[in-house]
């Protein structure tokens, strides 16, 4: 299993899959926000856009497994009954979603390898179609995080630098809630400016 099952699976914290010490919140179905309608920070595939909220069928049909994809979906372990994990890993991205009754509550996208322009590019779309957000640019641990919030949702993005002069980037969008009981929000690290 590659890291983005990993993370979906288990929780990332400084870049690497790691066993949460601890059980997730069994109450986390309850605490999170209901949405009622998607909301409107987003994830995107070409012009697609893919939003928390939405029906669970919609993560797939957005972001279709390439045919050198393989499946993910899985219980996510430490959630209650309810939470499930679908998506697709290939060797060079992946794409997962939590979804609980019927709704996308997590989402994530990775690269293995996105050059300095390939990675400026992504992250000018992302904040284009999100444009409510602020976002703190944090460093920690060779690690550089860029972390926005909404009254609902969290949005991280995690560029780490490999040997070969590429990124491997990781972007997971989710409710607050489960973004924090799940250890995808970035360690506090050095606020280094606002990045916008």
């Amino acid at each position: 299993m590659g890291v983005l099952g990993g993370c979906l699976l288990t929780g990332c914290s400084g870049g690497d899959a790691t066993v949460a010490e601890r059980p997730v919140n069994r109450q986390i179905g309850s605490q999170m926000s209901e949405f009622l309608s998607p909301s409107q920070t987003c994830i995107l595939n070409g012009r697609r856009r893919l939003s928390l909220g939405e029906p669970a069928e919609r993560a797939l049909a957005v972001f279709p497994r390439p045919s050198r994809g393989f499946p993910i979906e899985e219980i996510v372990p430490g959630l209650p009954e309810g939470f499930k994990s679908v998506g697709w890993e290939s060797n060079t991205d992946g794409f997962g979603a939590v979804v609980y009754e019927n709704q996308i509550v997590l989402l994530m996208r990775q690269f293995e390898a996105l050059d300095t322009e390939q990675f400026a590019q992504f992250l000018e779309a992302i904040q284009a179609v999100n444009p409510s957000l602020k976002y703190d640019l944090r460093v920690a641990n060779g690690v550089d995080y860029w972390f926005a919030a909404d009254s609902n949702s969290t949005q991280v993005i995690s560029r780490i630098p490999s040997k070969t002069k590429a990124y491997q980037v990781t972007l997971s969008l989710g409710e607050s809630h489960l973004m924090a009981a799940m250890n995808l929000i970035p360690p506090a690290g050095e606020v280094s400016s606002i990045a916008r």
